[in-house]
């Protein structure tokens, strides 16, 4: 348990920590099935020498995109608690807190810290912008691979197979991970303006 708790356990009690997670143990599986497949397919013929090389080329390239994931899962996630702790920061200065007595423990309103950290790395963040765009072609990516793969016996070409699958299911996940918190972020923030709009209508009644 404390293995967990300083490793990992670290990692998953954060913001987007499930992703984080889930994002390693499939680049992780999608590098070692890669390198299984560059190491095991073989083929012969003119023609299929050709489709072999540009696979073992797709196949590294694999191994890249999902070292790039991986980063930028985590990249996001440190950007996320960054910017939390940032606006804690704005709030421990208005409250005159001493930077030693500062705990950064969220006591209230959790969820919609996240949503507004979350909104300004979508809006603001370099690393993400540039993901946004790398994402979407790494799909596309992974869908061409598989289009190139050489006429071999299942047996030999199903790592390959499955490293390519691998990162088409990942990108699928992703792309419905964007749209949902998407429609978190824009949900929760229709309601905390509800929510400020009715404490401002309460205090104006309560005033003289």
């Amino acid at each position: 348990k404390d293995m967990w708790n300083q490793s990992l356990g670290a990692i998953y009690t954060k913001p987007m920590g499930g992703y984080v997670i889930f994002s390693w143990m499939a680049m992780i599986l999608t590098i070692v099935v890669a390198l299984l497949s560059f190491s095991q397919i073989k083929c012969e013929g003119s023609d299929t020498d050709k489709k072999l090389t540009t696979t073992k080329a797709a196949l590294l390239i694999a191994c890249a995109v999902a070292v790039v994931h991986m980063l930028v899962a985590f990249w996001m996630q440190r950007q996320i608690v960054k910017e939390m702790c940032k606006k804690m920061d704005e709030e421990y200065e208005e409250k005159q807190t001493p930077p030693e007595e500062r705990t950064y423990e969220i006591i209230d309103n959790e969820a919609g810290r996240k949503r507004s950290a979350i909104c300004e790395i979508l809006k603001y963040d370099f690393v993400f912008c540039l993901y946004f765009f790398f994402a979407p072609a790494a799909f596309g990516f992974a869908v061409w691979a598989m289009s190139n793969f050489p006429d071999c016996s299942e047996n030999a070409a199903w790592a390959a197979w499955w490293t390519f699958w691998i990162l088409i299911g990942y990108g699928s996940f992703t792309g419905l991970y964007f749209f949902f918190t998407l429609c978190g972020i824009c949900c929760g923030s229709g309601k905390d303006k509800v929510k400020k709009t009715v404490k401002k209508a309460k205090k104006g009644k309560a005033g003289p």
